[in-house]
């Protein structure tokens, strides 16, 4: 199992070992593993009457040279950092957005897209491949198809953001960088540059062997068919009693078990994310938030009631915040993403928003992993991220 931590304000319990302050200061994508970074469309500010004519994307300070690992422009993007994992043995992203191509600069991977064409680029069937254009001075550019590709993707109002897939190796770098040159359709405005840069965070990395580490403890509360079963099989997490204390659809308190990160009180600001996947058919998620048992925000998802459900437990009193009648597949995999940004609490599932609502009861605390009458959970690659 891997289960890290992103952000300068954070610390965590090595496995079986004492407190751990010592960070990589940059970001790993794992074998098998993919990032997702996009750029929001209220970040995207092209002047009227301007177009890209070129544009470099840098990932700075790249550890090795000796992995595989391919590099996308991708267009309908959520906002921020994204890193998820697949078992694809290749491209994630083949079929989805523009391939990129390039080089390694001085300890830097460059991929320059005046250069790059793709003859099965959408855009070769709509321009010529290059295509060149003439400006009112009687000058000409010549635009690759990933640079007409760019400004399909950054002028259809929706966002759009950049790709890595990393096939065998982990792949090190400490930050992305896209500078794109602006050059006006007119002579009454001067050429400008635009750039748009992601400082990679710090990460701390611990694999799950045969034991989760000090510093997550374990929380029954559930009186049927207890104690829970909280173990590591085969890397990844899993908790197989069935643990709970009502079975009825409209008790909305569905207390079970959780396993919570000591080491969270004070975050404030975060994203998580988690991949679980359910062998048995009831309920299943993640607590955000967290100050203490009566105290925190829950997703929860459960197959045999048909809900997803973000409830609010506030001196033990909990409320419904927003619910559907989605039920999950059993033994399929789900990248579960919460990010809590101020007062708004938004829930994803597989990069797809499910629930977004306004919330200001609690403005900082720890994440727990949730079981409630479930005899077979597993959850993998667990993530907080600080913003």
């Amino acid at each position: 199992m891997k289960i890290f931590y992103t952000g300068k304000r954070l610390y965590i319990f090595a496995v079986g070992l004492a407190l751990l302050s010592a960070a990589v200061s940059a970001q790993k994508i794992r074998a098998n593993q993919f990032l997702i970074w996009g750029i929001g469309d209220n970040e995207i500010m092209i002047p009227s009457g301007k177009i890209i004519v070129d544009a470099i994307l840098t990932l700075e300070n790249v550890a090795t040279v000796n992995n595989t690992f391919y590099v996308h422009l991708l267009d309908n993007t959520n906002k921020g950092l994204f890193i998820g994992s697949d078992s694809f043995q290749g491209d994630y992203f083949e079929s989805y957005g523009f391939p990129l191509q390039g080089s390694y600069e001085k300890g830097h991977f460059v991929c320059r897209l005046k250069t790059i064409n793709n003859y099965q680029s959408p855009m070769a069937s709509i321009f010529a491949n290059p295509c060149t254009i003439t400006l009112p001075d009687l000058s000409s550019i010549t635009l690759s198809s990933a640079i007409l590709e760019l400004m399909d993707y950054a002028g259809n109002g929706r966002g759009f953001g950049i790709g890595i897939d990393v096939l065998d190796s982990t792949l090190t770098l400490s930050s992305i960088r896209l500078e794109m040159t602006l050059k006006s359709l007119n002579q009454t405005a001067p050429d400008s540059t635009l750039i748009f840069s992601l400082d990679c965070p710090e990460t701390i990395l611990h694999p799950f062997q045969d034991h989760f580490p000090s510093g997550l403890s374990v929380v029954d509360e559930g009186g049927i068919d207890g104690p829970s079963q909280w173990a590591v099989i085969n890397g990844e997490l899993s908790q197989s009693a069935n643990i709970f204390t009502s079975e009825q659809t409209s008790d909305i308190r569905k207390k079970g078990t959780y396993l919570v990160y000591d080491g969270g009180a004070a975050l404030d600001d975060y994203q998580v994310d988690v991949d679980m996947r359910s062998a048995d058919d009831d309920a299943v998620g993640v607590m955000f938030r967290f100050k203490d048992g009566s105290n925190y925000y829950r997703f929860s998802w459960d197959k045999q009631r048909s809900y997803r459900r973000l409830v609010k437990n506030m001196g033990g009193v909990f409320t419904v915040l927003a619910e559907d009648s989605v039920p999950y597949l059993q033994m399929q995999n789900y990248h579960i993403t919460i990010k809590v940004i101020g007062s708004l609490i938004t829930v994803l599932v597989d990069g797809q928003e499910v629930f977004s609502v306004e919330d200001d009861s609690f403005d900082a605390g720890s994440v727990a992993m949730y079981s409630c009458g479930n005899a077979g959970v597993f959850y993998d690659n667990i993530a907080i991220s600080t913003y």
